[in-house]
C-alpha cells in the first residue's frame, strides 16, 4: 500500500549482492528477475534511486587484513565472511547516502557487518534475506554458543529479517526474543518468464530432470536413483564434483549454476519443457533447498517430485499428490516406487502439473513478491 507520507520523496535504496548481477543489468542480458529480489521493479518505480554493490576482489594491505581475518572467523565458527570483497570507503559511502538497503543473503550480511554498524547510527533501514542462517553445519560443535553470538549480533544491525522458508522462521522465531522483526517472506519466480508459449504435453516427454549446486541435494540418493532405473533417461544439472567421474548410459550430465553463461535461463526454460519431471532428493534440514527450481518447474507446469524435509517452506499449500509429490520416509525404494507410477500414471501427472502451475500463478509471482516487498519498505 503506498505510504501517502512519502509522496515525492527520493528513496535512496542499496542492494548488496555477492554476484552475476551488476555485469547482466549493464549489458541487459537479465532474463528471469527472481534473483534479483525486486531490484528492477523498484527502479522502475518514479521515486526510487536504486544502487547496487556485488562483491570483488580487492588488492589493498587493508583487505589482505580483512581476508586474513575472515578465513579464521569462517574456518571456526562455519560462519560466511567475506569482508575482503565488500568493505571500502567508496562502498560505505554508497550505503551512508542510502535511505534502504537490502542485503539478499546471510553472506553478504556477515561481510557488510562492520559498514552495518555506521547504519545503525544513521537510522537507515537494513533488510536481510535469510535462507539457511539458522540451519548450517557447524565444522566444529564447540562453537556453537560463538557461531550462535554471531547471529545475534548480525541480527541486532537488521531491522527486518526477511525468511524464505516457514521451517526456518519458526526457528528463527525461537531463537530471538524480539520477534518483530522476523517475517516470513516467501521465495517468488517470474511467472511471465517461466511460463510456456504453448500448451506442453507432459505426457510424451521421457526424461526426468535434476537440477542443482547446494550442499543440501543428496547426490547420492540421486545417482542411486538412475542406477536402480536403468530404463528411465536423466539429465543432471549440476557443478558437483561428484558427477565428474560418472558414466551411466541412462544419464546425461551438463555442468551449469545459476549466474554462468554455460546454460542461460532460456537454455534452462526449454530443458524444463523436455521433461517428464523433476526430481529433487534432499538431505534432512530446516534450510529451504530446491525452492527455485522447484517453482521454476511448477510455473511452466513440469510435475515436482521432492524430499519431504523439515525445510520444506511451505507444507500449507503446497498438497501430496495434488501440487506436488513428496517423498516421505526419503528412502531409496519410496522413490523408485514413486517414479515407476509417476512415469505410467497419465492422470496423475496430468493433475500435478495442473495444479502445480496454478498453485505457483496464484501464491508465488514476482507480483506477490512486489507487493510484500514494498510493505516492508514503506514505500
Amino acid at each position: 500500500m503506498l505510504n501517502k507520507a512519502n509522496i515525492g520523496k527520493v528513496n535512496n535504496i542499496c542492494y548488496i549482492f555477492i554476484q552475476g548481477r551488476k555485469e547482466k543489468i549493464l549489458s541487459n542480458k537479465v532474463e528471469a528477475q527472481e534473483f534479483y529480489y525486486g531490484l528492477n521493479y523498484l527502479k522502475e518505480m518514479k521515486d526510487n534511486e536504486v544502487h547496487l554493490i556485488e562483491f570483488n576482489d580487492r588488492n589493498s594491505w587493508f583487505a589482505s587484513i580483512l581476508k586474513f581475518l575472515d578465513k579464521g572467523i569462517s574456518k571456526l565458527f562455519s560462519i560466511p565472511f567475506y569482508s575482503h570483497r565488500i568493505v571500502s570507503i567508496k562502498n560505505l559511502k554508497t550505503l551512508l547516502k542510502s535511505d534502504k538497503v537490502i542485503l539478499v543473503s546471510e553472506s553478504t550480511g556477515y561481510s557488510a557487518l562492520i559498514m552495518l554498524i555506521f547504519l545503525k547510527f544513521k537510522k537507515t533501514q537494513v533488510i536481510l534475506f535469510v535462507m539457511g542462517l539458522y540451519s548450517k553445519k557447524l565444522r566444529f560443535t564447540w562453537t556453537k554458543t560463538i557461531h550462535n553470538l554471531f547471529i545475534k549480533i548480525l541480527i541486532f544491525f537488521i531491522d527486518d529479517v526477511l525468511i524464505l522458508g516457514k521451517g526456518e522462521y519458526e526457528k528463527a522465531i525461537s531463537f530471538h526474543k524480539e520477534k518483530s522483526k522476523i517475517h516470513y517472506f516467501p521465495f517468488c519466480v517470474d511467472t511471465n518468464f517461466w511460463k510456456p508459449s504453448q500448451q506442453i504435453e507432459i505426457n510424451q516427454n521421457s526424461e526426468i530432470l535434476f537440477v542443482g549446486n547446494d550442499g543440501n541435494r543428496d547426490y547420492e540418493m540421486l545417482i542411486n536413483i538412475a542406477k536402480e532405473l536403468k530404463k528411465f533417461n536423466f539429465r543432471f544439472i549440476s557443478e558437483n564434483s561428484i558427477f565428474n567421474k560418472l558414466h551411466l548410459p541412462n544419464v546425461v550430465v551438463e555442468r551449469g549454476k545459476w549466474g554462468s553463461n554455460v546454460i542461460t535461463d532460456t537454455d534452462l526454460r526449454n530443458i524444463y519443457l523436455n521433461s517428464k519431471c523433476v526430481i529433487l532428493p534432499l538431505k534432512e534440514s530446516t534450510q529451504p533447498s530446491g525452492q527455485s527450481v522447484c517453482l521454476q518447474a511448477m510455473s511452466l507446469g513440469v510435475p515436482v517430485v521432492i524430499s519431504d524435509t523439515g525445510g520444506f517452506w511451505d507444507k500449507e499449500i503446497f498438497l501430496h499428490n495434488e501440487s506436488i509429490h513428496f517423498i516421505n520416509p526419503n528412502e531409496i525404494t519410496n522413490w523408485i516406487k514413486s517414479l515407476e507410477t509417476i512415469h505410467r500414471d497419465n492422470g496423475l501427472l496430468s493433475r500435478l502439473s495442473k495444479k502445480g502451475q496454478d498453485l505457483v500463478d496464484q501464491e508465488f509471482s514476482l507480483n506477490n513478491f512486489n507487493s510484500q516487498l514494498l510493505s516492508i519498505l514503506n514505500i
